[in-house]
């Protein structure tokens, strides 16, 4: 296992932080091999960028080239997570849980999931003034419990502008 751990709860006030670090990681040159260290790195760089919202930009020195192929499946997540398609993402998340735990990386991949459904849910914020649950939990594939706990998790942290009303819990 590697001596970075992420899986407690990434705080969005650190995101920024962490990329800096992270980046800071891999752009530090060697003599002739990437560094396990730098792997794990840009493992946890992928995840975070997607965490945070932001493209991965990462310019790495040419000895370091190898990194993105050693990394492929985490490329693929950070594919998935562009297309905002949580049920995919969850998909494919469920399949690489083993790969995930692994490099102790299966806590911030389920961040990102959540990033991705609350970035869903904020979508219909703008469009509708009043939605039912039932509509929304349709769209985004979920149980109207689970959609109504997200609105209130959500509503709660000041992350979405919103008032559950029982005449529309239906």
């Amino acid at each position: 296992s590697s001596g970075i751990n992420a899986e407690w709860p990434l705080r969005p006030g650190n995101f920024s932080r962490a990329l800096h670090f992270f980046e800071i990681c891999l752009s530090v040159p060697s003599q002739q091999t990437t560094s396990a260290i730098q792997v794990v790195a840009y493992q946890k760089l992928t995840l975070i960028s997607i965490l945070s919202g932001r493209r991965l930009s990462v310019r790495l020195p040419s000895v370091h080239s190898s990194i993105p192929h050693l990394c492929r499946p985490y490329g693929n997540l950070l594919q998935i997570a562009a297309e905002e398609d949580s049920e995919k993402f969850a998909a494919t998340i469920a399949q690489m849980t083993p790969f995930l735990e692994k490099h102790s990386n299966l806590g911030l991949a389920k961040q990102a999931l959540e990033y991705i459904r609350q970035k869903n849910v904020k979508k219909f914020q703008s469009t509708f003034v009043s939605l039912k649950l039932s509509s929304l939990a349709n769209h985004l594939k979920l149980s109207v419990q689970e959609v109504e706990n997200r609105l209130r998790r959500m509503i709660m942290s000041g992350d979405l502008s919103a008032q559950i009303c029982e005449c529309f819990t239906n």
